[in-house]
This record gives C-alpha cells, structure tokens and sequence, in this order.
C-alpha cells in the first residue's frame, strides 16, 4: 500500500474501508473525497491497531505473570512433598514413606513380589553422640546412610526409620542364602571405620531380617518381625538375625 497525502483515498484505502468498519463503530480519523465526491469518514485503524497491540503486550505480561507463580507454586509443592517424605538430615525415605513403599509391594493390585526386610540399628552410636557431640554423630549418620545406598541395589529401597534406626526393602529376594549375603554386605559397610576430623569412629550394626511372599504379612506386622529378629541380633551380638516366624529362618 503507497503512502498518500492527508486526506486522500487511493484504490488500496478504500478496498480495507468495509472490512474495518464492520469491526464495529470506530472514531473517525479522516475526510477525503468518495466516488461521488461527497466527503468519507474513516475509522481511525491505526489507532485501533495500536490499542490492540498495547492490550496485547499487556495480557502477554500478566501471562507471564502467572506462569511464573504457577512455576513457584509447584515448586514449593515439591519440595514441600519431599520434606515430607524424607529425612532433613540423610536425604533418605522417612518412616512414613517406607512404610507406604512396604504397603504397596505388599499390595496385590501392584503386582506382589518375594520381599527381604532389614532393620537396622546402629550398636554404640549413643557414645559416639555423648562423647564426641551431636554433630560428629549427624555426620556418622549421613556417612552410614551412603554406605547403606551402596551395599545394596539400585532397585532397593534405604530409608531412616528415625534416630539411628535404618531400614533396607529388598525387592525380588526371598531365599535365605541371598538374603544372608546381603547381610554380611551391608554388615561389613556398616561396621568399617569412619574418619570425622581427626577422630577415628566405628559402629556395629545389628540387623533383624523378616522375609515375606506374595499375599503374607501385613506392613504392620512384617516390620514388627523385623524389630525382634534386630534386639534379638542386638542381644547375641551375632550381627544378623531373622525373625522366628521368618519360613527357613534361624
């Protein structure tokens, strides 16, 4: 479209008339000479097309307003959730969402599978806090959950069941032999020695072990086995021990 001086329609003017003026009454904006010569308004289109262009802008900011909120929000959600589930201290499920974990593997509509379950104490590590503080032992604790990480498979379920009381879901592992040698892993890494500063610490774990197949104990129930087969391995210092109503247990 050429530019024209004030007040005169070309061709091209006049063809975008009709289409803007049905997009409502508009203000006027300019006089020239129609086909008969007698005068034509216009409506003021420039105008209009900066005023959509400003509302526009405008509603692209509020947008993006809100999707930074919205952003915020589900942000906060998450780590909110997280915080829930999970330990301040070692990062690790919370007794709350391992004990969710255990209900659901149990659960027939999720597919049962053959399940091992460590209980884990730590023997010792009231000493540790008494005698060389609070926070060498929140560190001891932080050292014991990676180790505990490692020991086990990557499909495997660790979690700090409170204190310095933690806990391994072994999914898929219900013969004793397997379940022994995990054991024997998770006992090893457990009990080497930990450097802090200059202080050389070691613990000892004592680890009750309840196993469970499709269709068996509840989550309730399986822990509690597991709580016993702990203070039973507690008392005989024997490291592991597994429930007494544990098929094929000790």
């Amino acid at each position: 479209m050429s530019a024209v001086a004030p007040g005169v329609l070309d061709a091209d003017h006049l063809r975008l008339v009709p289409s803007l003026w049905r997009q409502g009454p508009l203000a006027p904006s300019a006089i020239g000479p129609g086909e008969s010569g007698s005068p034509m308004v216009l409506p003021d289109w420039v105008a209009l097309v900066q005023q959509l262009s400003g509302e526009l802008a405008q509603a692209n900011v509020a947008l993006a307003e809100v999707r930074t909120l919205l952003a915020g929000t589900q942000a906060g959600e998450r780590r909110a959730r997280h915080q829930a589930l999970h330990d301040g201290l070692t990062a690790l499920p919370n007794r709350a969402h391992f004990r969710d974990s255990l209900a659901q593997a149990l659960c027939a509509d999720a597919g049962p599978v053959q399940l091992t379950l460590f209980v884990i104490d730590l023997d010792g590590f009231k000493q540790v806090n008494d005698q060389h503080g609070h926070d060498a032992g929140d560190e001891l604790l932080c050292i014991i959950a990676a180790r505990l990480h490692r020991a086990v498979r990557a499909e495997d379920m660790v979690a700090r069941l409170g204190g310095d009381e933690f806990a391994c879901l072994l999914y898929g592992v219900n013969d004793l032999q397997t379940a022994q040698r995990v054991a024997c892993k998770v006992f090893d890494a457990v009990s080497a020695p930990v450097k802090i500063g200059d202080v050389c610490l070691a613990v000892r774990p004592s680890i009750g072990i309840a196993r469970c197949a499709p269709g068996g104990a509840a989550p309730e129930v399986l822990l509690k086995q597991a709580d016993l087969a702990m203070y039973q391995a507690k008392r005989g210092q024997t490291g592991y021990a597994f429930a007494d109503t544990d098929p094929g247990g000790t």
